[in-house]
């Protein structure tokens, strides 16, 4: 907001419901103009190159949301089954973040060995790839190494879940069968994303190929054909990351192939 001076001050605005009265509630106004935070929302800003000045910016903007006793989202993903809960920033110190957050949380991240924290606070999420101590009596995590991401899972408009064990594909370009190792990292309604260990040659974006895969679905085989198209691709040491659009694909099998995977995926996280 500007003030009578017409300079900008930077604000964290809190609402607090009055519960003894309908539709009554404080707004309170933090001034954190003095942190230098705006800078963070300003994407013509270049401070994204500078990691240093980027992460100290962060964690003053963490200490304003733990100060106003803010909640935060935390996110990870069990085999592309989303888990989610509430967190309170408990700590921070020397770079280490501490927030609390239940058991089953915890133990997601644990599994997943990193995270993600949402806020409508924050410009963008944040990733933290470095797990520090896990307390399970207090509830909470210490977490390490936090960096915001320009593209977050938490922003998937559908699905994608990781299928089980018994699983066949086959890549087509043309009426020429692609010969390398395919496995199939996380399919959804839309997209699949295949694991090769080669490219087949010729392969470009937005050329359509043809792939045939073979899933499992109430102990029968569940045969999806379809024509798709690369949308993107990574590369790792040993493999490749294709990602496939499904092209005049009819999704009613495979929307009872995710659901019922990810309920197999409920019962083998509640199990572990």
């Amino acid at each position: 907001m500007q003030n009578l001076q017409g300079k900008t001050r930077h604000f964290i605005l809190k609402y607090q419901i009055v519960s003894e009265q309908t539709n009554y509630g404080i707004l309170s106004f933090d001034d954190v103009t003095e942190l230098n935070l705006l800078k963070l929302f300003d994407g013509r800003e270049t401070l994204n190159d500078d990691k240093n000045q980027n992460s100290k910016a962060m964690l003053d903007l963490l200490e304003v949301v733990q100060r106003n006793s803010a909640k935060i989202g935390i996110h990870n993903y069990y085999k592309g089954l989303s888990i989610t809960n509430d967190a309170i920033i408990s700590d921070i110190n020397e770079g280490f973040v501490t927030i609390k957050t239940p058991f089953l949380q915890q133990k997601a991240v644990l599994f997943e060995k990193k995270t993600i924290l949402s806020s409508e606070a924050f410009p963008q999420d944040i990733l933290c790839e470095e797990i520090g101590k896990v307390d399970f009596e207090k509830q909470i995590v210490t977490l390490k190494s936090l960096k915001f991401i320009k593209t977050s899972p938490t922003r998937r408009k559908t699905i994608r879940v990781t299928p089980g064990e018994k699983q066949t594909v086959s890549l087509f370009m043309g009426e020429i069968k692609f010969h390398g190792d395919i496995e199939i990292e996380d399919i959804s309604l839309y997209s699949v994303r295949l694991r090769l260990n080669a490219l087949p040659a010729g392969l470009q974006k937005d050329i359509p190929v043809i792939l045939d895969m073979v899933l499992e679905l109430d102990k029968k085989p569940l045969i999806i054909h379809t024509t798709a198209a690369m949308l993107r691709k990574s590369e790792s040491r040993h493999s490749f990351s294709v990602v496939f659009i499904f092209q005049d694909f009819k999704q009613n099998d495979l929307i009872k192939y995710i659901t019922s995977r990810q309920m197999a995926l409920i019962r083998e996280i509640k199990g572990l």
